[in-house]
């Protein structure tokens, strides 16, 4: 009976960890498909032979590149470095969150410090 509820309290935590996290998932492959979208052709296939005509009438006349140049594909991450740096990032905003909030450990030093200060 113990063990499980220890497993039901478990799932429960792991759950509630893959829920929190879900909204930042949506939000970063919601950039991505913006991202990608911004870097399709602004002119839909049938319209768009004007402006390749265009394009290669410039690299043939003058010698321009035919492609814009794309950005550098970035590094793929595992697993564990993606967790690293979700972890870090989700650590910095906690620590800022509390600093706002004024619960670090060392405000509350600081405060209780000033407190005494003012009994003395």
């Amino acid at each position: 009976v113990v063990l499980l509820n220890m497993l039901t309290a478990l799932m429960g935590e792991t759950f509630q960890k893959v829920n929190d996290a879900a909204d930042d998932e949506w939000k970063f492959l919601h950039v991505n498909n913006i991202d990608e979208f911004f870097e399709l052709p602004h002119v839909p296939p049938p319209f768009n032979a004007l402006m390749i005509a265009r394009s290669l009438g410039a690299h043939y006349a003058h010698g321009a590149p035919l492609r814009k140049p794309q950005r550098p594909e970035p590094v793929p991450l595992s697993q564990g470095d993606v967790e690293k740096k979700s972890k870090l990032a989700q650590s910095e905003l906690l620590k800022k969150e509390r600093e706002k909030e004024g619960q670090t450990a060392i405000a509350q030093l600081r405060a209780i410090d000033k407190k005494l200060d003012e009994i003395r």
